[in-house]
């Protein structure tokens, strides 16, 4: 079986089976999306740009990055179809893998950029990054990114309050060896002056 036979049989399938992940994964939320929230993540989805999702959804592009970034429920559903995605399409290349790493393993042996930058798509150089699937999960993975945002903030704040605080003790220095200068010039125009007068 080459691997286009292999893609072309198995297609639907797949399909179904993916929509049947969707669909019980946003069956599990404690909280049903909204009508604009469900069908912008059907869309993205089955593939959908985030802008045209979001045009279809009836909502705007900020709006949809806004349920992506701080809506727990909706980043759970997202996150979840996320996981199942790169799942399936594990299993589709596992499935089809045969034919495909017998031609790339063909390839990779004699070329040693291509073999890198396979390994590199892979990502066998960069660990999993964990994304939370259950929405108190990613509520408390939002909280822990708003709370490194606002640690990064104050520590900017820091910097440079202590940048300014550094300027200003320069700035004092300066006036006090400003004033000293004065008092000593003073004390040199005063004798001067007893010995003139």
């Amino acid at each position: 079986m080459t691997l286009e036979n292999g893609l072309a049989t198995r297609g639907p399938a797949l399909v179904e089976r993916h929509r049947a992940m969707v669909s019980s994964t946003l069956q599990k939320l404690a909280e049903p999306l909204s009508a604009e929230q469900y069908k912008a993540l059907a869309l993205l989805t089955e593939g959908e740009p985030i802008r045209e999702a979001a045009k279809k959804a009836g909502v705007g592009k900020t709006t949809l990055y806004r349920w992506m970034k701080e809506d727990p429920q909706f980043r759970a559903a997202y996150n979840a179809w996320d996981l199942e995605q790169h799942e399936m399409d594990r299993i589709t290349l596992q499935r089809c893998g045969a034919d495909a790493v017998a031609r790339i393993r063909q390839r990779v042996q004699s070329d040693e950029k291509l073999a890198f930058a396979v390994a590199k798509e892979l990502g066998s150089f960069k660990p999993q990054k964990y994304q939370a699937t259950d929405p108190r999960h990613a509520r408390y993975e939002m909280a822990l990114e708003r709370w490194e945002q606002e640690e990064q903030i104050e520590e900017r704040a820091n910097r440079q309050l202590n940048s300014k605080r550094q300027r200003m003790l320069a700035e004092l220095d300066m006036e006090e060896v400003m004033a000293q200068e004065d008092e000593e010039r003073e004390r040199e125009v005063v004798p001067q002056k007893a010995i003139n007068g």
